[in-house]
């Protein structure tokens, strides 16, 4: 903890001139706190402290709240780098007969990839005396898919747990995934971020972002499932919402064709029927679904009709198939 002062000091002041006395700064504010004579145990204080802080809307301003974010990263990065480089140094002198050594549960990424935990991108987790490395990109798919979790797309986010052991991250290693991610060059995924701001309390996450759980789930069903599944969907949308062009689509219509042209259509219809109701993002789905279906049909009004061309082989008439497939792309209707 003493190290994690000096960094905070540091950035604070970095020609050492003495901690500025500035009430307005927080950076300066969460330093206080963290040597506060009443603190909490540190490695409760040490989130705890900086969720106070952050958390002051009439203390601190949007701007400023981006601003000690970025700090605290580029401190804690740092205070990862010292700390990766002493157990270096510790292994090289052999001291780990000494204080302990910690074995290394898995040291593959997902994919079966070699990890070594000097890289970048590259977060350690003990659990139950043993060291899990993981890169960011699969602890990021890890914390989408635990998040995204949904029963007939009403969301039911699941605790985000080691997949290896099966046993939930404390609070503690979610916010240094947390800040590893922020100080990455990933985007930070919308929904851990949230997560983050209800300070990783599953029943307030549900309760504040319960409309972007639904709206992601419903694209991630769409983008991501087998033709076979959504096929359907097509078949349904257009039969209650534009009759001419269900009676159209022939029953031999390859249907990977198309559900790849019906995607953008079929999160619309979703969005309308499972999205949250009365509210502005399920009107203007259901607007531009309308819109949009009219449009794709009054463009080719015979798509997914069949023709059929008989040709002559080896003495012998043989039909030849083919279907209307001549459409917009759904961004230009």
């Amino acid at each position: 903890m003493n190290t994690y002062l000096t960094l905070i000091e540091k950035t604070i002041n970095p020609a050492n001139t003495g901690l500025p006395v500035n009430p307005f700064d927080p950076l300066y504010c969460y330093y206080n706190r963290l040597t506060a004579t009443n603190a909490l145990p540190r490695i409760q204080g040490k989130l705890a402290d900086l969720h106070y802080t952050l958390e002051k809307p009439y203390f601190i301003t949007a701007s400023q709240r981006e601003t000690l974010l970025d700090s605290i990263c580029i401190i804690q990065r740092r205070y990862w780098a010292l700390s990766r480089f002493a157990t270096i140094c510790r292994n090289k002198l052999k001291l780990d007969s000494v204080v302990g050594s910690v074995p290394v549960a898995i040291s593959v990424d997902l994919y079966m990839n070699d990890i070594n935990p000097a890289m970048k991108n590259v977060v350690v987790i003990r659990q139950n005396d043993k060291d899990y490395y993981f890169t960011i990109r699969d602890l990021m798919n890890i914390i989408n898919k635990n998040l995204m979790n949904s029963d007939s797309f009403f969301p039911k986010p699941l605790p985000i747990k080691n997949p290896y052991n099966n046993i939930a991250f404390t609070s503690t290693q979610l916010y240094n995934i947390y800040f590893a991610i922020r100080s990455s060059h990933y985007v930070m995924p919308e929904l851990f971020q949230g997560f983050f701001l209800c300070n990783f309390a599953i029943k307030d996450f549900c309760v504040k972002y319960e409309s972007i759980m639904r709206i992601m789930s419903i694209r991630n069903y769409v983008y991501n499932s087998h033709h076979n599944v959504l096929y359907p969907h097509v078949i349904i949308l257009c039969f209650y919402h534009n009759l001419e062009l269900y009676d159209n689509i022939h029953d031999d219509f390859p249907k990977d064709v198309l559900v790849k042209i019906f995607r953008p259509f079929i999160y619309l219809y979703l969005m309308v029927n499972y999205g949250l109701q009365n509210t502005l993002v399920v009107d203007d789905a259901n607007d531009h679904l309308k819109t949009k279906l009219q449009a794709f049909f009054e463009y080719n009004p015979l798509f997914g009709r069949v023709f059929i061309k008989y040709r002559r082989i080896n003495g012998r008439w043989k039909p030849e198939y083919t279907y209307n497939e001549k459409h917009m792309n759904f961004a230009d209707l």
